[in-house]
């Protein structure tokens, strides 16, 4: 298991919200950041890290189209 920290921009907040996960997998944690960003029309995009260094971000449209 690897743990990821999921940043998530919305637009009303002007700060992140951040979440952490523990996946088995990137396609797992990449799952888990779709479905963050489908929560709520708000969700304008979501960060992926892991041990410090960024691995993915997802914006609105871009989830839709990978599916």
């Amino acid at each position: 298991m690897k743990e990821y920290v999921f940043y998530l921009h919305d637009d009303r907040r002007d700060g992140r919200a951040v979440r952490r996960a523990r996946v088995r997998s990137y396609d797992e944690a990449w799952n888990l950041a779709e479905r963050m960003l489908r929560e709520t029309y708000h969700h304008l995009s979501v960060e992926v890290w892991t041990n410090g260094e960024p691995v993915l971000t997802i914006r609105t449209g871009e989830a839709e189209a990978a599916a």
